[in-house]
């Protein structure tokens, strides 16, 4: 199982204030591609076959392209090992 473990959550009122009073993660697009799980704390969420919230396309500082940043809404749920199997 691969698994993706970001920083931090991401507030939602600096997504817009749409998205305000709920937490966010921020996925790599290829991540998502890739099929990887994103582990937080002691939760696990599949982003895979999930529509993102939002997708955002940022360029890199350091001049080698861009890349995109999926945003999903962060669930506080456990994952059982049924729902990994499945």
């Amino acid at each position: 199982m691969k698994i993706y473990k970001p920083k931090a959550l991401i507030s939602g009122h600096k997504l817009g204030p749409e998205y305000a009073g709920k937490k966010y993660v921020a996925v790599p697009k290829q991540k998502v591609e890739r099929g990887y799980y994103v582990a937080y704390g002691n939760n696990l969420m599949a982003t895979l076959g999930k529509e993102p919230d939002m997708r955002l396309r940022f360029e890199d500082r350091y001049g080698r392209g861009s890349y995109w940043l999926y945003y999903y809404e962060w669930v506080e749920k456990k994952l059982v090992m049924c729902d990994l199997i499945a």
